[in-house]
């Protein structure tokens, strides 16, 4: 068996990366040269990470899907916080009066500069600098995603008491735990030869499409939704059920990365408001300044408003691309950027029959028979759209490293049987 280099491991490479974008954030000034030439050498170690993924890492499981999503993730962060936004010490200052949460910046007061007419510090450089690069929602910064969903939607400012906060997280990650086994044990009954890829097209096979294959579409797209959502939200509830249980002021800090599934009642709402935003600005930030810089387009025409909105859903299509290869599907299989690029056609389908059913929502009758209608309108199209992402992921997966147990680190036992 051929051995490899440790230095060249993904986990050292993701490592060197944080520090990177941590050194640059806090210690460059926006103009700098260092930072268009961090975002080449972020794009090498990703080339040299991805490339050479499989002589480190055994897929399929969530842990390799883990790993290799980190690089296309804090990347596409670089380059919207460093060359976007021109992120810097110096001129990141929280105004209190317009931020968006209550959230503390690193030194308590409301701001990230620093302390009155005094240098600031390495210490204080360095503080700064891991909070753009690890805050992926920017909580209390100029950088806070917007839709960030608050603790109770009928009244924002409510914060639970901590003992409430750590009872809900610890009864969620739970729930999470057993639902999301059900989920993989769902999948892996299903019947895979409706998961072919001659069974992902929908429209030109209408005529053959059978009700076992139609229920296949429907039961592998909800458990796949509700799996991503209980592997995110179960991660998230027992990382701030600790947080807390060490510090209780940190509650305000732990706001909850998903909306109410209530408001999933249309494409637009499910990915805007309920879905996790941890990409959300990194999204839209880098998508706008292509529409604006790249192709010279005026950022408020409706022309440049759905190129933003295809730039973005391709953004994250070819961010979860390394996503797939963490399950055993290499790139060229992946149907990532396909799913992801094929969403902007739903939001156009709603754009067009929204002033059509608009005026009929002050009725009440119309707005109890509209949102399970709508319901069944997201599921329908995600099992459309779907497949093509996550029937080759399905039929790779495995029980042992899909689930959360010792055994789902299996894949990182690869480099230890040099």
């Amino acid at each position: 068996m051929t051995c490899h280099p440790l230095y060249l491991h993904p986990l050292v490479t993701s490592t060197f990366q944080q520090l990177l974008f941590t050194f640059i954030a806090g210690f460059t000034s926006p103009n700098s040269i260092l930072r268009p030439l961090g975002f080449v050498i972020f794009l090498l170690c990703n080339y040299v990470a991805l490339s050479s993924f499989t002589d480190y890492v055994e897929p399929p499981g969530w842990v390799a899907r883990t790993v290799a999503s980190a690089f296309p993730q804090i990347t596409l962060t670089y380059f919207e916080r460093m060359i976007v936004r021109k992120i810097a010490y110096d001129s990141s200052i929280v105004n209190t009066n317009s931020r968006k949460s209550d959230d503390a910046a690193p030194n308590g007061n409301g701001h990230v500069a620093a302390s009155d007419n005094k240098p600031p510090s390495f210490s204080q450089r360095y503080k700064f600098g891991n909070l753009v690069a690890t805050s992926m929602r920017g909580l209390g910064t100029p950088w806070e995603v917007r839709h960030l969903h608050p603790f109770r939607s009928s009244d924002k400012s409510y914060v639970p008491p901590p003992g409430i906060f750590i009872l809900r997280h610890v009864l969620a990650a739970v729930a999470c735990y057993f639902t999301h086994r059900l989920c993989i044990t769902t999948q892996l009954a299903l019947d895979q030869n409706f998961m072919s890829p001659g069974h992902v097209l929908f429209f030109r096979r209408v005529g053959d499409v059978s009700l076992d294959e139609l229920k296949v579409r429907y039961i592998a797209t909800v458990t796949t939704v509700t799996s991503i959502y209980c592997f995110i939200q179960g991660g998230y509830s027992l990382a701030s059920a600790a947080s807390v249980m060490l510090d209780s002021s940190a509650v305000k800090g732990w706001r909850p990365v998903f909306g109410e599934l209530s408001e999933s009642y249309c494409l637009r709402q499910f990915w805007a408001v309920f879905w996790h935003q941890g990409l959300q600005n990194n999204l839209r930030g880098t998508a706008g300044w292509i529409t604006v810089n790249v192709f010279r387009m005026r950022s408020h025409s409706l022309l440049s408003r759905y190129l933003k909105i295809l730039l973005a859903f391709f953004l994250s299509g070819l961010v979860h691309v390394p996503s797939d290869m963490g399950s055993a599907v290499p790139a060229a299989q992946s149907g990532a950027i396909q799913f992801f690029c094929m969403q902007p056609i739903g939001l156009m389908i709603e754009d067009v029959f929204r002033p059509l059913f608009s005026p009929l929502w002050k009725y009440q009758v119309w707005r109890i028979v509209a949102r399970p209608l709508g319901y069944f309108w997201v599921i329908t199209f995600l099992a459309w759209s779907g497949p093509v992402r996550w029937f080759p992921v399905i039929r790779m997966q495995n029980f042992e490293t899909e689930t959360f147990g010792l055994g789902a680190f299996k894949p990182l036992a690869k480099v230890m049987s040099c």
